[in-house]
C-alpha cells in the first residue's frame, strides 16, 4: 500500500515538472487578444457595426485605433499654427462603438503631423522633425478629450520607418524628444493613463533603434556626445512592438541580428532588459504586440503565404505568445484585406481574415478557437474566445476511425487550456467547446 502511494506521488511530481516546463509563469494568464483595422472601423456605418459585433463575438479584448495627428488638426497643410482645436469626432465614434460592444479601445497618437507642427515648416513636410512641444499639445488634448473612455495610448507608430518619422539618421533622438515631451503632458490630465512606446517595425533594425534610443552603442557603452549630450531616458509603461514574420514561420527568426520577428523576440527582450538594467529605458518587462499578421497569396503574389498556411501560422503564433509570459497583447492586423489599387496586382495589407470583397479565409473560422499540437513538448493547447470558463471536449481519431473523447477540460479565465498527451502516429486531434460558445474546431495530425 505504501509502495503504491509513493509511486503515485512520484508520478504526480513527474507530471508537475513536465507541465512546469510547458506552461508559462503562473502570474501570466495569457495575452489579451487585439485587432486593428482602421479602414473598416473609422469609415463607420453598417460595415463598422458588423465588424465590431464580429470582433466582440470572436473574443477580441482590445481594439487598436490610430489617431493620426494631421487628420485631427485644423488646416494641416498650413505653415502657421491656425486657430481652432483638434477634431476627434471621427475617433469618438469609433471609441464609442468599440466600448458599446464591450471591448477596450487603445489609441495610437501618431504622425504624420500638420506642416505647422514641424520644427521647420518651410520644408512643407509632415514627418521631418516634429516639434516636441506641438506633439505634447496634441497628446495632452487627446488624453483630456478621451479621459474616462480610454486608458491606453501608444506614442507614435513605427518611428524606425521614414514613412512615419524623419530623418532616419537621427530618428531615435527625434523620437526620444517627442516621447519625453508627451508623457508628462498626458500625465498632467490623466495620471492613470497607460503609455506605450516603440511600436517598432520588425525589419528596419529596431534593436539598433532601441539602443540608440537609450544612447548606448552596440556594446552598450554610454554615448555622451551629439544628441545624447543631455540624455534623459524615456519613462513610460511598457514597450509596444510589431513582430510581423512576413513569409517566415512563427518559429523561423529573421537573419538580421538587429531585426526581430516573433521567432526572435528573445533578441528584443535581451536588448530591453539591458537598457532597463542600465536605467536607459524606464519601462516594465512586458511586450504589447499591437500588430501581427500574415498576408496571403492570393491576392499578394510577392509577400503572401497560402491561406492555409496563414491559418496554421496564426494559431501557432497564438500558442507561442501564450507560452511567453512577457507578452500581454497579441493583435491581429487586419480584419479585411485592403483592396488593390487600380492597375496593381496588390497594395497595402492583405493580412485580413477576410478578402477585400468580404469572403472568409480559412483563418477566420479558427480565430475564435486557435488550436496547436506541440509535438516536441507533447502538448495540446487551445483557446475558446471570448474568454471565460468553458467546458471543452478534447478528441482524437485514429487513422480510419471516428472521433472519440480523449479528455474533458475546463478553460481558464481567458479561455485557455492545455493538455499533456502521448502522441500516436497516424492520429488526429481536435477540441470542441461543449457549451455552444462556438461550433468551430480545428484538427491537427500527429504525423
Amino acid at each position: 500500500m505504501l509502495g503504491a502511494l509513493v509511486l503515485d506521488m512520484r508520478r504526480a511530481l513527474l507530471l508537475f515538472l513536465v507541465l512546469a516546463a510547458v506552461l508559462p509563469a503562473a502570474a501570466s494568464a495569457g495575452p489579451l487578444i487585439g485587432i486593428a483595422d482602421d479602414r473598416v472601423l473609422l469609415n463607420g456605418g453598417p460595415a463598422a457595426d458588423e465588424a465590431v459585433a464580429a470582433w466582440a463575438a470572436d473574443g477580441v479584448d482590445v481594439v487598436r485605433i490610430f489617431v493620426q495627428w494631421d487628420e485631427a488638426s485644423p488646416s494641416p497643410g498650413s505653415k502657421q499654427r491656425p486657430a481652432g482645436a483638434y477634431d476627434f469626432a471621427r475617433i469618438d465614434a469609433a471609441v464609442d462603438r468599440v466600448r458599446a460592444a464591450g471591448m477596450e479601445p487603445m489609441l495610437t497618437l501618431t504622425g504624420p503631423g500638420p506642416v505647422w507642427a514641424m520644427q521647420d515648416p518651410s520644408r512643407g513636410s509632415r514627418r521631418y522633425r516634429p516639434s516636441p512641444a506641438r506633439y505634447a499639445e496634441f497628446a495632452r488634448d487627446a488624453a483630456e478629450h478621451f479621459k474616462g473612455r480610454v486608458r491606453r495610448y501608444i506614442l507614435w507608430n513605427e518611428p524606425n520607418l521614414a514613412f512615419w518619422l524623419q530623418p532616419l539618421s537621427s530618428g531615435p533622438a527625434v523620437y526620444r524628444n517627442l516621447v519625453n515631451a508627451a508623457v508628462p503632458a498626458v500625465r498632467s490630465v490623466d495620471s492613470s493613463a497607460r503609455l506605450y512606446v516603440g511600436a517598432l517595425a520588425p525589419r528596419a533594425q529596431p534593436l539598433s533603434f532601441l539602443r540608440r534610443l537609450g544612447c548606448v552603442d552596440s556594446r552598450y557603452r554610454r554615448i555622451r556626445t551629439g544628441a545624447c549630450r543631455h540624455f534623459k531616458p524615456i519613462t513610460a509603461t511598457s514597450l509596444a512592438y510589431h513582430p510581423h514574420s512576413v513569409t517566415y514561420s512563427p518559429l523561423q527568426p529573421f537573419p538580421g541580428a538587429n531585426d526581430a520577428n516573433l521567432a526572435s523576440l528573445g533578441r528584443l527582450e535581451s536588448v530591453l532588459d539591458r537598457l532597463r538594467r542600465a536605467g536607459r529605458l524606464r519601462v516594465d518587462r512586458s511586450l504589447w504586440l499591437d500588430e501581427y499578421g500574415y498576408q496571403t497569396n492570393p491576392p499578394d503574389p510577392f509577400l503572401g503565404v497560402s491561406p492555409s498556411k496563414q491559418d496554421h501560422w496564426l494559431q501557432e503564433a497564438a500558442y507561442l505568445t501564450w507560452r511567453n509570459p512577457r507578452v500581454k497583447l497579441l493583435t491581429q492586423y487586419v480584419w479585411q484585406d485592403e483592396p488593390a489599387l487600380r492597375g496593381s496586382a496588390y497594395s497595402g495589407w492583405q493580412s485580413g481574415l477576410r478578402y477585400a470583397g468580404g469572403r472568409a479565409k480559412p483563418a477566420l473560422a479558427h480565430f475564435p478557437v486557435p488550436f496547436f499540437l506541440d509535438r516536441r513538448r507533447g502538448v495540446l493547447w487551445g483557446q475558446v474566445r471570448p474568454g471565460g470558463s468553458h467546458p471543452v471536449l478534447v478528441e482524437r481519431r485514429k487513422r480510419g476511425g471516428s472521433w472519440a473523447t480523449l479528455a474533458r477540460v475546463t478553460t481558464d479565465a481567458r479561455g485557455y487550456w492545455v493538455r499533456r498527451v502521448h502522441f500516436v502516429r497516424g492520429t488526429s486531434y481536435r477540441f470542441v467547446p461543449a457549451d455552444g460558445a462556438t461550433h468551430a474546431s480545428a484538427a491537427r495530425s500527429a504525423g
